[in-house]
């Protein structure tokens, strides 16, 4: 069991795995994912003792939660249709909703992509 301080309660270990190893094996992108230090992450989880859970999609909700959250977010801006104190402008808002929109479909066909590291 992995637990969160930030959230204050367990979190399904698949996808905090899933999480740390892509985040540290990733660029500022998707396209330069390292499978070495991916597996590497997995390998010392293993190596302290831990059991890996089984391969599948849920190993990156977390992912695709953030992701999603940022669209949720700025859309949430462009909806309101005035300047939100904090944060980008709104030009750039409605960017992020296009773009985050747009990238969705690429996300998801990523996903047996990520599983392959996996295994």
């Amino acid at each position: 069991m992995v637990l969160d301080w930030e959230l204050s309660g367990p979190l399904d270990l698949s996808g905090e795995l899933g999480s740390t190893a892509l985040s540290i094996a990733k660029g500022p992108g998707f396209d330069d994912i390292r499978p070495a230090v991916f597996r590497s992450v997995l390998d010392g989880y293993t190596a302290a003792g831990g059991t890996l859970p089984p391969p599948g999609p849920s190993w990156f909700v977390f992912m695709i939660g953030g992701w999603l959250g940022h669209i949720r977010w700025n859309l949430v801006r462009c909806l309101a249709g005035a300047e939100a104190s904090t944060g980008p402008e709104l030009a750039l808002s409605h960017e992020s909703v296009r773009d985050g929109v747009h990238g969705l479909p690429d996300m998801f066909a990523r996903l047996p992509q990520l599983e392959a590291l996996l295994r």
